[in-house]
This record gives C-alpha cells, structure tokens and sequence, in this order.
C-alpha cells in the first residue's frame, strides 16, 4: 500500500516534458539551484528577524551566496533551449519551428507566473502593503517584464521576477544566438562558443554600467547562457536518443543517459569544480567573472561523473528540481508569510548564529515544500502539457453548446 502511494505521489508531483523527453540530471541540477537560492533567502529572513551577525558563521556565509543559484538556472536555461536547436541542425531530432518554440514558451510559463503575480497583488492589497493606486503600474510592468526597465530595480509584487525578466529577453533572442549551431566545423563552432563566453563575461565586468537597469538585463548575465549553449553542443548527440517520458523506477532512470561515458574521474573534478564556486563567491566579487568555467565543467560532471550522476538521479532529487518554477516564484512570499511563527522559538536567537540558521532552516523546509508541492500541482503542472489549449477550447465550446436554447417548438 505505502508503495502505491509513494507511486501515486511521485506521478503528481512530477514534471511533464514538452517533447516527452526526460532528462533526470538537470532536474537534479535544478534542484541545487533551487536549494541554493531558497537558502539565501532563508538566511536573508532569519538572519533579519533574530538581528544576529551573519559573519560569525560559516554556514551563514555560505548561505549568503546562495544567490548563485540564479545563475545556475541561467545555464540550464541555455542548455534546455539550446538543445532542440543543436539537434535539430544536425538532423538528430526534427527541427523546432520558430511559431512552436514561440507558442510552447507562451503557454508554458505565463500562466502561472502571471497566476503568481496575481496571487501576491491580492494579498498584499488585502494586508495594505501596497494600495490599488501604488501596485497597478507595478504589475503592469511585472506581467510585461519591462520592471527591470522601467524601474531599474526588481519587481515591487515579486522580487524573485527580475530573472525572469532577463529569462523573457534571452528567450527572445535565443533562436538568433543559436544560429551558432549552423557553424558545421566542430571545432570552430566551440571556439566561437568558447569565445563568446570569455567576451561576455569580460563585457559585463567592465563595460556594461553599474546601474539597476543594465544589471537586471541580459548583457549582465549572457555568459552563464552562453555556457548551456557549448553543454548543448557537448551533448546533444547523447541526449539526442534519451527515452521519452518519465522514469517510473530507478532502473529505467538509469537507462535515460546509457550512452554516457562515465568515470569516477569527472566525479573528482565535479567536486573540485564547487569548492572552485564556493571559493570565488567567497573572495574578490571581480572573481565572480571566472564563475562560468567551474560552472561549466561541474556540469559536464553531471553527464560523465558515476557518483554524481547517481546523486542527481535521485528521485526525490529530480522530484523537487522539477518543481523548481513553483519554487521559485512563491518561496520567498511563502517564507515571509510563515517564517515568523518559527523563529519566534524560545531561546532560538541565543544559540549560536550557525545553529539558529539551521534549525530555523528545518523547521521551515517541510512548510515551504507541503505549500508549493500544492500550488505546483494545481498551479503550474496542469500548463506542462502542451495540448492545454486546445483541451480548454474544446471545453468551452462543448460547454457552450449545451447553454444554447434548443429549437423552438411548433405552436
């Protein structure tokens, strides 16, 4: 019986995949992404309510970096885009139209970010955060995702939305940049990728200006896009015969990169590579313009690594990293709306600040995933499937032509 729910559970909270393709290695990588940025938040609202000194520990800075997960999502974004289009070009899998690309991006991630952006408008004029007159231009901008523009600074509804912001340019501009693919040279095709990574890394560190607007666009962050473009080309032929649908077990998860090399080789430069991140984030923020290459190569581990890919392969793993959009657009609400009920724990803010953090942490991780499984489920998952319009068109039309009067009887 517990075997049957657990099957049952892991079906509703799974993530559907547009191409019927399933890749368990980047929900797992989703997942550390996820994690890293809700640890920064958590730490940013704990750190605030118990008015403790985040410098005395070490788990407290490391939790300050954990913005880097917005990054880390960047690449990924790079890599998923990138990837039909690097298939496609060499004939591996049929090529993505322009309108379908367009059209799945549209009906896949406006509804529930514009559902979000609602969600938290109502409640933040129902709390008086905001009046009708003050919030209007802000959604206004948010829905159209010109806040970073308009602004210069991230949304006043949901803060988290100015990487989506950056997400809607590079979506835009994605096909262009992938033109890249046409290069037929294997080598110079990664050249030219190796190339524009190292000049947009260079572009954003020292041309482009220190200000809200250009920090919150795309030239800031095309690097860590750039770089899911070359893991695209690394791997797209690989990738090119994974198995539709979702694993249902752990041996069938395992067959879904068969064709993979694996060595316990790329396992040791895959941990070499995150103590890399962890200590750049920790030093020089000039540093951080060198984050793209460890990022890139903990990646590749990903795929080649035996230990690791094990380890992102973990259904729990990939369970969670596939509700990462859910995640992300509502944790940090969700965190400022529960979080005070549990750092109000007597005698939390006496211990030490590494201890307090975690426990706090603990106390909230159950609450926030039990919120957002719900709203992923009812919020997100049902826009995954690619055939929702039309399914919800044809149910409006049958629904109305049961309302329409019958003919009228002969007198």
């Amino acid at each position: 019986m517990s075997s049957a729910w657990g099957d049952r559970l892991g079906r509703l909270l799974s993530r559907e995949t547009s191409a019927g393709r399933f890749i368990p290695e980047i929900d797992g990588l989703r997942f550390v992404a996820i994690s890293s940025v809700v640890l920064f938040h958590l730490h940013v609202f704990i750190i605030k309510k118990l008015g403790l000194q985040a410098a005395d520990s070490r788990l407290a800075i490391l939790m300050s970096k954990g913005a880097i997960g917005v990054q880390l999502f960047f690449v990924i974004s790079g890599f998923i885009i990138s990837l039909p289009f690097a298939q496609g070009q060499r004939g591996w899998r049929p090529t993505l139209g322009l309108r379908a690309y367009y059209r799945r991006r549209l009906t896949r991630l406006e509804p529930p970010y514009i559902l979000n952006l609602l969600l938290i408008s109502a409640l933040l004029l129902l709390f008086g955060k905001l009046s009708l007159r003050e919030l209007m231009p802000h959604l206004l901008a948010s829905i159209t995702y010109t806040h970073n523009l308009l602004y210069g600074e991230a949304s006043a509804i949901n803060g988290v939305a100015w990487s989506l912001e950056v997400e809607c340019q590079f979506y835009l501009l994605a096909p262009l940049l992938a033109k890249i693919f046409s290069v037929s040279s294997l080598r110079s095709r990664r050249l030219l990728l190796v190339g524009a990574i190292a000049l947009s890394s260079c572009v954003s560190e020292y041309l482009v200006p220190h200000s809200g607007r250009w920090q919150l666009s795309l030239p800031t962050q095309l690097s860590y896009f750039l770089c899911g473009f070359l893991l695209a080309d690394l791997f797209a032929l690989e990738l090119a015969g994974a198995p539709s649908g979702r694993p249902s077990n752990a041996s069938t998860t395992a067959s879904v990169s068969s064709s993979m090399q694996r060595t316990y080789g790329w396992d040791v430069i895959g941990t070499l590579c995150w103590l890399l991140i962890m200590s750049v984030l920790l030093g020089p923020p000039r540093l951080r313009m060198v984050l793209p290459v460890p990022i890139t190569f903990a990646y590749c581990a990903a795929f080649r690594g035996r230990l690791s890919g094990r380890l992102l392969r973990n259904p729990i793993l990939y369970t969670i990293g596939g509700m990462c959009y859910t995640i992300y657009l509502y944790h940090e609400f969700i965190i400022s709306l529960c979080g005070g009920m549990f750092v109000r724990v007597p005698g939390l803010a006496a211990l030490p600040v590494g201890l307090s953090l975690g426990i706090a942490s603990l106390l909230l991780a159950p609450v926030l995933f039990v919120s957002c499984a719900g709203l992923f489920v009812l919020g997100e998952k049902p826009f995954m499937y690619s055939g929702w319009p039309a399914a919800l068109q044809s149910r409006w039309l049958a629904l109305a032509s049961r309302r329409q009067p019958g003919p009228a009887l002969p007198r």
